[in-house]
């Protein structure tokens, strides 16, 4: 794709209407010049919600939405709130660019990766249209040899027809009182769940906090086809299947089923089986 410009909100005398106008001419200048036809989209850095960057991610001639995410202190909620954002638009949206810190890769602080590991999650669950890319790849990915942070989720995403599927976001009911929070979505055959303890933050984690483990509880999601459900409860560290369980889903589509303790995070994969 065509990014027709890099956290644009950073040119000087930056003015949200001319920068719209901007990328118009731009984009259909490069439809008149390009024989394949690439996507076309555009980026802003910092608070993009203050640079109006949604107005221009609305242009027809922006194909696809996208985010840059540094410096959130719960890193999993600030991807879900710009997919929350910025997927609302009738078209895909992606976290281009995500980072515990934009001034650095923090490894010191983060040597196992849960800056990549929360926001893959997060995304995925979200509905974005692929996993929060990682900015750090040279200096902290590469050099620690953090690629199986990648493993889980290729592996529960593996055999899904997301072309086929038409994911949509939707809220799990949390019981009140459960120190939870979680993301999911549902499609035609499927769901993905990603639930995490609240206190489980990229900052929380990174201070050494004690977290406290939340008990097992119940949780419900809304909008599956009726039938019959597989449940698979994922380890999102290892890829591997914890254990699996069915739920029928009468007309109305709301499924209820037990969740474990939560020391950290648990990914749970819906199948519909009939």
């Amino acid at each position: 794709a065509w990014e027709l410009w890099n956290e644009v909100d950073g040119t000087a005398d930056y003015q949200p209407e001319r920068i719209r106008l901007w990328h118009q001419k731009m984009a259909h200048v490069l439809e008149a010049i390009d024989p394949y036809h690439h996507l076309v989209t555009t980026s802003f850095g910092g608070d993009g919600e203050k640079a109006k960057d949604v107005e221009t991610f609305k242009l027809k001639e922006i194909d696809f939405a996208q985010s840059h995410r540094y410096g959130d202190p719960d890193l999993a909620l600030g991807i879900v709130h710009a997919q929350q954002r910025l997927g609302r638009l009738g078209k895909p949206h992606f976290v281009g660019e995500v980072g515990a810190d934009s001034s650095g890769d923090r490894r010191t602080d983060d040597p196992t990766g849960i800056q990549i590991h929360d926001a893959l999650w997060a995304s995925l669950a979200s509905g974005s249209a692929g996993s929060a890319m990682t900015w750090w790849w040279d200096s902290y990915v590469g050099p620690l040899d953090l690629y199986h942070l990648f493993t889980p989720v290729a592996k529960l995403v593996r055999g899904i027809a997301f072309d086929r599927e038409g994911f949509h976001s939707v809220q799990p009911t949390i019981p009140s009182g459960a120190h939870v929070v979680g993301v999911a979505v549902v499609g035609r055959a499927t769901a993905i769940v990603w639930l995490r303890n609240d206190a489980a933050t990229w900052a929380n984690q990174i201070s050494k906090k004690r977290l406290e483990p939340n008990p097992p509880c119940l949780i419900s999601i809304p909008h599956l086809r009726q039938g019959r459900w597989k449940i698979e409860y994922w380890d999102t560290h290892t890829g591997a299947i914890i254990s699996s369980r069915t739920v029928d889903v009468a007309e109305g589509g709301m499924a209820s089923f037990p969740v474990p303790v939560l020391h950290w995070d648990a990914a749970i994969k819906l199948l519909l089986v009939n």
